[in-house]
Protein backbone atom coordinates (compact mmCIF):
# COMPACT_ATOMS: atom_id res chain seq x y z
CA UNK A 1 0.00 0.00 0.00
CA UNK A 2 1.50 3.45 -0.75
CA UNK A 3 2.27 5.90 1.75
CA UNK A 4 -0.38 8.81 2.26
CA UNK A 5 1.37 11.80 1.63
CA UNK A 6 -0.64 13.28 4.60
CA UNK A 7 1.67 11.06 6.49
CA UNK A 8 5.09 12.52 5.01
CA UNK A 9 3.92 16.16 5.15
CA UNK A 10 2.73 15.44 8.84
CA UNK A 11 5.93 13.78 9.99
CA UNK A 12 8.13 17.44 8.47
CA UNK A 13 5.58 19.37 10.05
CA UNK A 14 5.96 17.61 13.23
CA UNK A 15 9.52 18.31 13.22
CA UNK A 16 9.03 22.02 12.66
CA UNK A 17 6.76 22.59 15.01
CA UNK A 18 8.41 20.73 17.57
CA UNK A 19 11.52 22.85 16.86
CA UNK A 20 9.77 25.97 17.63
CA UNK A 21 8.56 24.47 20.62
CA UNK A 22 11.92 23.75 21.78
CA UNK A 23 12.18 27.90 22.10
CA UNK A 24 9.15 27.86 24.25
CA UNK A 25 11.66 29.15 27.62
CA UNK A 26 13.12 32.26 25.72
CA UNK A 27 9.77 33.80 26.28
CA UNK A 28 10.62 32.66 30.07
CA UNK A 29 13.35 35.32 30.12
CA UNK A 30 10.97 38.17 30.45
CA UNK A 31 10.12 36.49 33.91
CA UNK A 32 13.45 36.52 35.56
CA UNK A 33 15.53 39.39 33.42
CA UNK A 34 14.73 43.24 33.70
CA UNK A 35 16.11 44.78 30.92
CA UNK A 36 17.68 48.14 32.04
CA UNK A 37 15.83 51.43 30.48
CA UNK A 38 13.46 49.75 29.55
CA UNK A 39 9.51 51.17 31.65
CA UNK A 40 7.97 47.79 33.03
CA UNK A 41 5.71 45.92 31.25
CA UNK A 42 2.12 45.45 33.15
CA UNK A 43 1.13 42.16 31.94
CA UNK A 44 5.25 40.43 33.13
CA UNK A 45 4.74 42.88 36.09
CA UNK A 46 1.19 41.08 36.68
CA UNK A 47 3.01 37.64 36.33
CA UNK A 48 5.37 37.85 38.36
CA UNK A 49 3.11 39.13 41.17
CA UNK A 50 0.64 36.40 41.09
CA UNK A 51 2.31 33.29 42.13
CA UNK A 52 -0.33 31.29 40.56
CA UNK A 53 -0.08 33.06 37.48
CA UNK A 54 3.81 32.68 37.39
CA UNK A 55 3.11 29.15 38.34
CA UNK A 56 1.11 28.25 35.70
CA UNK A 57 3.56 29.94 33.25
CA UNK A 58 6.54 28.43 34.42
CA UNK A 59 4.59 24.39 34.52
CA UNK A 60 2.66 25.40 31.12
CA UNK A 61 6.46 26.22 29.66
CA UNK A 62 7.66 22.81 31.00
CA UNK A 63 4.93 20.71 29.78
CA UNK A 64 5.03 22.52 26.20
CA UNK A 65 9.12 21.23 26.16
CA UNK A 66 7.95 17.71 26.77
CA UNK A 67 4.96 17.81 24.32
CA UNK A 68 7.86 19.43 21.55
CA UNK A 69 10.12 16.55 22.31
CA UNK A 70 7.09 14.29 22.01
CA UNK A 71 6.01 16.05 18.71
CA UNK A 72 10.05 15.73 17.42
CA UNK A 73 9.93 12.23 18.39
CA UNK A 74 6.60 11.41 16.40
CA UNK A 75 7.08 13.29 13.39
CA UNK A 76 10.03 10.79 13.11
CA UNK A 77 8.19 7.78 13.59
CA UNK A 78 5.87 9.15 10.95
CA UNK A 79 8.42 9.93 8.38
CA UNK A 80 10.30 6.40 8.78
CA UNK A 81 6.56 5.13 8.89
CA UNK A 82 5.77 3.16 12.45
CA UNK A 83 2.70 2.87 13.68
CA UNK A 84 3.70 4.38 16.89
CA UNK A 85 4.43 8.18 15.06
CA UNK A 86 0.93 7.84 14.62
CA UNK A 87 0.14 6.90 18.10
CA UNK A 88 2.50 9.72 19.77
CA UNK A 89 0.57 12.14 16.95
CA UNK A 90 -2.66 11.34 18.47
CA UNK A 91 -1.32 11.50 21.94
CA UNK A 92 -0.29 14.59 21.58
CA UNK A 93 -2.83 16.14 20.06
CA UNK A 94 -5.19 15.35 22.44
CA UNK A 95 -2.88 16.68 25.30
CA UNK A 96 -2.01 20.06 23.39
CA UNK A 97 -5.55 20.91 23.28
CA UNK A 98 -6.38 20.17 26.96
CA UNK A 99 -3.78 22.52 27.62
CA UNK A 100 -4.32 24.53 25.09
CA UNK A 101 -7.82 25.26 26.22
CA UNK A 102 -6.85 24.88 30.04
CA UNK A 103 -3.87 27.85 29.51
CA UNK A 104 -6.19 30.29 27.35
CA UNK A 105 -8.85 29.99 30.33
CA UNK A 106 -6.13 30.48 33.16
CA UNK A 107 -5.08 33.60 31.18
CA UNK A 108 -8.41 35.04 31.25
CA UNK A 109 -9.55 34.53 34.36
CA UNK A 110 -5.86 35.21 36.08
CA UNK A 111 -4.69 37.81 33.82
CA UNK A 112 -6.89 39.46 31.42
CA UNK A 113 -9.76 39.79 33.97
CA UNK A 114 -8.49 41.57 36.49
CA UNK A 115 -6.74 43.88 34.12
CA UNK A 116 -9.82 44.79 32.34
CA UNK A 117 -10.88 45.43 36.15
CA UNK A 118 -8.13 47.56 37.01
CA UNK A 119 -8.95 49.94 33.48
CA UNK A 120 -12.45 51.20 34.93
CA UNK A 121 -10.55 54.63 35.72
CA UNK A 122 -6.93 55.71 34.66
CA UNK A 123 -4.99 53.99 32.57
CA UNK A 124 -2.16 54.62 31.02
CA UNK A 125 -0.80 53.54 27.19
CA UNK A 126 0.77 50.56 28.84
CA UNK A 127 -1.94 49.15 30.43
CA UNK A 128 -4.05 49.76 27.51
CA UNK A 129 -0.84 47.87 25.21
CA UNK A 130 -1.05 45.15 28.04
CA UNK A 131 -5.08 44.32 27.47
CA UNK A 132 -4.49 44.38 23.82
CA UNK A 133 -1.74 41.94 24.14
CA UNK A 134 -3.91 39.90 26.70
CA UNK A 135 -6.69 39.58 24.13
CA UNK A 136 -4.09 38.48 21.15
CA UNK A 137 -2.84 36.27 23.65
CA UNK A 138 -6.02 34.60 24.36
CA UNK A 139 -7.02 34.70 20.40
CA UNK A 140 -3.08 33.48 19.32
CA UNK A 141 -4.43 30.73 21.93
CA UNK A 142 -7.03 29.75 20.17
CA UNK A 143 -4.44 29.71 16.67
CA UNK A 144 -2.64 27.39 18.55
CA UNK A 145 -5.45 24.65 18.19
CA UNK A 146 -5.42 24.65 15.06
CA UNK A 147 -2.46 22.36 14.80
CA UNK A 148 -3.77 19.70 16.95
CA UNK A 149 -6.56 19.59 15.56
CA UNK A 150 -5.99 19.01 11.70
CA UNK A 151 -3.13 16.65 13.03
CA UNK A 152 -5.93 14.72 15.39
CA UNK A 153 -8.33 15.01 12.17
CA UNK A 154 -5.51 13.57 9.30
CA UNK A 155 -4.38 10.57 11.36
CA UNK A 156 -7.23 9.29 11.92
CA UNK A 157 -8.45 9.64 8.40
CA UNK A 158 -9.58 6.15 6.76
CA UNK A 159 -6.56 5.88 4.75
CA UNK A 160 -3.91 6.41 7.25
CA UNK A 161 -5.18 4.01 9.71
CA UNK A 162 -5.73 1.39 7.06
CA UNK A 163 -1.84 2.02 6.22
CA UNK A 164 -0.36 1.51 9.30
CA UNK A 165 -2.48 -1.35 10.04
CA UNK A 166 -0.99 -2.82 7.07
CA UNK A 167 2.30 -2.50 7.82
CA UNK A 168 4.50 -4.21 10.19
CA UNK A 169 5.82 -2.12 13.45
Amino acid sequence: MPRPTSILVFGILNLVFGGLGLCAPISLMQLFVDVPGQPPNPVIERMKDDALLYNWIVVSTIIGLVLAVALIVAGIGLIREKAWGRSLSILYAWIAIVVGVVGTVVMAILLLVPMVQELSGQSTPEEIGGVIGGVAGGIGGCFGLIYPLLLLIFMNRRVVREFFQAEPG
